[in-house]
C-alpha cells in the first residue's frame, strides 16, 4: 500500500512538472516572453556550415509565418508572407490559398528592402516622403510599402519578414503579431502620417523637394 501511494505521488509529481513545462511554453509562444538571441538562430555544425552564427533558424522562421497565416487564417482571410536570412535567402515563406502573382511578389519585396534598410518598410514610407525620394529608392529596387519588418534578437538583425496581398488582415499587423507571438515583445510600429509628394513640408532646418526625413510621415499603403 505504501509502495503505491509513493508510485502515485511521484507520478503526481512528475505530472505537474511537465504541467509546468507546457505552461512556460504556452507563454512564451504567446508573445509574453522575450526569446533569447541563442534559441532564435542557427547553432552548431549548420551555423558553421552557413559560415555566419547570427541567422534566423529554421524552425523559428516557419513558426514566424505560420503564426501569420494562422492570424488570416482566423480572420478568414489570405496572405503571402516570406522570411530571409540576412544575406537574403528564402528561409521559409507560405502562399495561402487567394492569392495571386503580384501578391507574392509585393510580400518578397518587402522583406527585402525591410533587410536592406534594416528598418520597417512603413517606418521608410515616412522617411522618404517624396516623389523624388520614392524614385530615387525605386532604382535601388527598394519596395515603400508596408508590411515588411526587420526580425531583430538583443540588437542583433537575424532576417526579415514581408507579408503581402492582405485579404481580411493587415499586413504589418500580421507580421507584427507574428513576431511578437514567437519572438516575445517587439517595438513599437511606425505611425501613420499623411503623405508630402511635393515636398512641400521639408523637416526643420532643410528645404527643397529632395527633403524626407526620418520620422516626417508618408501613408502606409
Amino acid at each position: 500500500m505504501r509502495m503505491h501511494r509513493r508510485v502515485c505521488r511521484a507520478a503526481w509529481v512528475v505530472l505537474f512538472a511537465a504541467v509546468s513545462a507546457l505552461m512556460a511554453m504556452d507563454a512564451l509562444a504567446q508573445g509574453d516572453v522575450k526569446l533569447p538571441l541563442e534559441k532564435a538562430v542557427m547553432t552548431g555544425p549548420m551555423a558553421v556550415r552557413a559560415l555566419t552564427k547570427y541567422q534566423i533558424s529554421a524552425d523559428i522562421a516557419e513558426q514566424i509565418v505560420d503564426a501569420c497565416v494562422d492570424l488570416a487564417k482566423a480572420a478568414n482571410g489570405s496572405v503571402s508572407v516570406f522570411v530571409l536570412a540576412p544575406d537574403g535567402e528564402i528561409v521559409h515563406s507560405h502562399r495561402m490559398d487567394g492569392q495571386n502573382k503580384i501578391n507574392t511578389v509585393t510580400g518578397y519585396k518587402k522583406a527585402q528592402t525591410a533587410l536592406m534598410l534594416r528598418n520597417s518598410t512603413h517606418a521608410a514610407v515616412n522617411q522618404f516622403r517624396t516623389l523624388e525620394a520614392k524614385l530615387i529608392r525605386v532604382d535601388l529596387d527598394m519596395y515603400l510599402v508596408s508590411g515588411g519588418l526587420p526580425i531583430i534578437v538583443d540588437d542583433q538583425l537575424i532576417g526579415a519578414i514581408g507579408v503581402g496581398g492582405g485579404l481580411g488582415v493587415n499586413d504589418e499587423q500580421c507580421a507584427y503579431q507574428a513576431l511578437t507571438k514567437v519572438l516575445g515583445p517587439q517595438p513599437p510600429l511606425a505611425p501613420n502620417q499623411p503623405a508630402d509628394p511635393l515636398g512641400t513640408n521639408p523637416p526643420a532646418g532643410r528645404g527643397g523637394a529632395g527633403g524626407g526625413g526620418a520620422g516626417r510621415g508618408g501613408q502606409a499603403q
